[in-house]
């Protein structure tokens, strides 16, 4: 089992209020005062899904004769919280854990070099990609410290 250390981590409501969630040790919410049970409780698999649902969505604008390329920018996003999903399930064994998050890094990078690649070929816009590239920057640094947090 994974040994958690938790620190107190204060967030702004939009209504103005404020709400105060633990963080456990992996970098990610679990609610206020609760254990990670799910693979779905980390942040970075939440926030991992909305990419997902974001590079679907601005893929959609791809030229079809780019078919391949739009499945395959689809697969490495869809590949990021898989394998963390995986990787937990996977939680008696700690390493197991750790190299699904070392995979869900790599897809990253490959989603990451293949929306460059519509970028600069003209198969997508950046400012219609807007939210996918926020979620992107987010999501990065989110696996680097799961992954590190394992170690």
């Amino acid at each position: 089992r994974f040994r958690e250390t938790t620190t107190r981590v204060v967030r702004s409501r939009p209504s103005g209020g404020r709400i105060a969630r633990d963080r456990n040790r992996h970098g990610s919410c679990s609610g206020q005062g609760m254990a990670i049970t799910s693979y779905r409780d980390p942040d970075v698999w939440q926030v991992s899904m909305d990419l997902v649902d974001h590079i679907i969505a601005d893929s959609n604008a791809m030229p079809r004769v780019e078919f391949d390329l739009k499945r395959q920018i689809r697969r490495a996003a869809i590949s990021i919280p898989s394998n963390i999903a995986e990787g937990w399930r996977r939680k008696g064994r700690r390493q197991a854990y750790q190299n699904h998050v070392s995979i869900a890094m790599g897809s990253h990078g490959e989603l990451e070099t293949q929306l460059e690649v519509c970028f600069r070929n003209g198969f997508l816009q950046r400012k219609e990609s807007v939210r996918a590239l926020e979620l992107m920057r987010r999501v990065g640094p989110m696996l680097d410290r799961l992954y590190q947090s394992l170690d």
